[in-house]
């Protein structure tokens, strides 16, 4: 018994360095995505933001980013003893975390009042470098959260104090982005498909956003368009994304086509999304083309949008029905 123990450890201490191995052999793209991402949200926010607190925030960044890179060449040198794999990992947890708060910093002093347009492009590279950094973290979930809550948790809090229902519904979903992989017990799962609904989400983000965005517009007088059919792209759009994510997602209670069959069976599951992803996509193309339609666009949308959900929700149910009774 005592031997099997011994091997059980050092397998898990194996592991355990082969995933500290993998987050340095990637930190490189996340150094490189922070260069780029950190000069544009400067770039774009340098005529409504105070270019001394833009000078300081991204010097400072570029400092931390700096030292994180001379952590990384360290660990290139280095031999790696097993000794010392905790000791690695726990540098390179500090280095996201302390990186994600100066991400954070963004949310709170770069968010401007007078520009709506200047507001919502901070959640989009917010957004966009948390959705990165669950790749590129995607070996050990600590990392990624040590520097996804401190990044995207400042800005929440400032979505909730603002108050209106876009911005509510913005911080809503942000928590969710943070939260569904931890409390799903199938979170296994979805971490199969985790950066097809990282892009989901963002998608979602950037879907309200252009809502709010189309509303201002008409609410300022500009309104000699029709705000419904303005929509109607944006959402073409998204429903095909969401049919390319259905094809690659997997088993959870979040996430997909939940019915009581699809979730009593793995089998049921793919088979629905797989045709269900299908339908999505061509109920997206349906509503791209619904631009063309006139008074009947609205129709064009809402009808292959809802008869494919009622579809599959009887699908699910025959799929499980067919299945072998030892397998239910």
């Amino acid at each position: 018994m005592k031997a099997s123990s011994a091997v059980y450890v050092d397998r898990g201490d194996e592991i355990y360095a082969e995933q500290v191995r993998q987050l340095f052999s990637v930190e490189h793209l996340g150094f490189i995505a922070t260069l780029i991402n950190s000069s544009i949200l400067v770039l774009i926010q340098w005529p409504v933001i105070s270019q001394r607190l833009l000078i300081v925030w991204f010097g400072t960044l570029m400092l931390i980013t700096a030292v994180r890179y001379l952590l990384l060449r360290n660990y290139q040198k280095s031999l790696m003893l097993p000794e010392q794999i905790k000791r690695w990992a726990r540098l390179l947890t500090a280095g996201a975390a302390v990186s994600g708060m100066t991400w954070g910093t963004a949310g709170i002093f770069m968010v401007p009042e007078a520009s709506t347009l200047h507001q919502i492009f901070v959640p989009f590279v917010l957004g966009g470098m948390v959705a990165g950094a669950a790749v590129v973290y995607s070996a050990l979930r600590v990392v990624f959260f040590a520097y996804a809550l401190p990044a995207l948790l400042p800005l929440i809090v400032y979505f909730f104090l603002i108050g209106d229902r876009v911005h509510f519904a913005m911080a809503a979903m942000l928590l969710l982005f943070l939260a569904i992989p931890l409390i799903d017990p199938l979170k296994a799962n979805i971490a199969k498909f985790r950066g097809y609904f990282n892009t989901f989400i963002f998608l979602l983000m950037v879907f309200l956003f252009y809502v709010q965005g189309l509303t201002l517009v008409w609410n300022l007088g500009y309104s000699n368009f029709n705000l419904g059919n303005a929509m109607l792209p944006a959402l073409g759009l998204f429903m095909i994304y969401a049919g390319i994510m259905m094809n690659k997602s997997k088993r959870n209670w979040f996430i997909g086509i939940r019915t009581p069959w699809t979730l009593s069976s793995d089998k049921v599951w793919d088979e629905t999304h797989r045709l269900g992803a299908k339908l999505f996509i061509a109920s997206g193309i349906l509503s791209l083309l619904s631009l063309f339609a006139g008074q009947y666009a609205i129709w064009l949308v809402m009808l292959p949008l809802l008869g494919s959900a009622l579809f599959l929700v009887v699908y699910s149910y025959v799929l499980y029905q067919r299945e072998p009774k030892e397998q239910k």
